[in-house]
């Protein structure tokens, strides 16, 4: 993440939100509606999709760790005494950036599970 906090300022975490959860939304309900193709194919794109989010999501679990639950800034305990100043309202990004890797990652997985079971559905009543 390359925030530089100056002056404890937590608009590039702001705009973080900003910019995933729309992402996250829209690509939870292409996943959600795609039609099965191929099983490999399916496989490698959940996992271009989970990979990336378990990494992002680690990264936001230490900011949540740091902020929500010690009470940190943001951008740090160095900025606490900007506390104050900017209040504690954007110590729910992380929190929220975590729900949207969840979802991420449980559509995905929900889709390919889903999508092998008919596929195995079928070719058992095929055969």
């Amino acid at each position: 993440m390359a925030e530089t906090c100056t002056m404890g300022d937590t608009g590039g975490y702001v705009g973080s939100v900003i910019l995933a959860v729309p992402f996250a939304l829209l690509a939870s309900f292409i996943i959600f509606k795609a039609k099965p193709a191929n099983i490999y194919f399916e496989n490698i794109s959940a996992s271009l999709i989970v990979i990336p989010c378990l990494f992002i999501g680690y990264i936001w679990s230490l900011l949540l760790v740091n902020t929500t639950i010690s009470g940190n800034h943001l951008c740090g305990p160095d900025y606490n005494s900007y506390l104050n100043e900017f209040g504690t309202n954007y110590w729910y990004i992380p929190l929220i950036q975590l729900i949207a890797c969840a979802q991420l990652i449980f559509f995905s997985i929900r889709s390919v599970h889903n999508k092998s079971i008919k596929k195995d559905t079928v070719n058992r009543t095929s055969s």
